[in-house]
């Protein structure tokens, strides 16, 4: 192996915590989960904005048209709450790619309608490299409820099977796609 994939192998598969990983989820989706909280007001603002200033981006360009307002609020406190479920890593297998899309549709949808925010980019980014790793296989109800046996087995669910205890390969290059998605941006 060269030097420089022997480098890129170490630098992007090098072992760590599973912890890191969560504590990098709880921060980034507490982070998105106020923007959505704090900004519900303005986002359904501006989707009862005139369907002529509608310019669809991202997922919504396979849309015809605007979405009625009750729907996209709908959509919104849906995303809301798979965010709550993202943060506190609740079936998070499942879960975690379903917030990571609603997010991406609704802020494609806000941002289909004039003034884009690239602040949302980088994180929206973030989110759907979170939502389909293990980020929730330490630090979660997740990983709380794998620890006990007794309960509902549907509850654990939403554990990734076979992970490992230790620091480990599969919780570093999340992290690293990461690093590599920020310095890129």
């Amino acid at each position: 192996m060269s030097a420089i994939r022997q480098w890129l192998h170490r630098f992007l598969f090098s072992a760590m915590p599973a912890a890191r990983l969560g504590w990098i989820r709880i921060i980034t989706g507490g982070y998105i989960l106020v923007i959505l909280a704090r900004g519900r007001a303005s986002f359904l603002r501006v989707s009862r904005s005139s369907p002529d200033l509608f310019e669809p981006v991202g997922l919504a360009t396979f849309l015809d048209g605007p979405v009625s307002p009750a729907l996209f609020e709908t959509i919104l406190w849906v995303t809301i709450v798979l965010g709550l479920t993202f943060v506190v890593g609740f079936w998070h297998r499942f879960l975690g790619p379903a917030f990571a899309l609603c997010l991406l549709w609704v802020l494609s949808y806000r941002l289909s309608w004039g003034m884009v925010y690239r602040v949302h980019h980088l994180v929206t980014l973030h989110i759907l490299i979170l939502g389909f790793v293990p980020a929730a296989a330490a630090v979660s109800v997740d990983a709380w409820l794998s620890r006990r046996s007794s309960g509902p087995s549907f509850l654990r669910l939403g554990i990734w099977p076979g992970l490992p205890d230790g620091p480990h390969w599969r919780f570093g290059w999340p992290v690293q796609l990461l690093c590599l998605v920020t310095t890129i941006a």
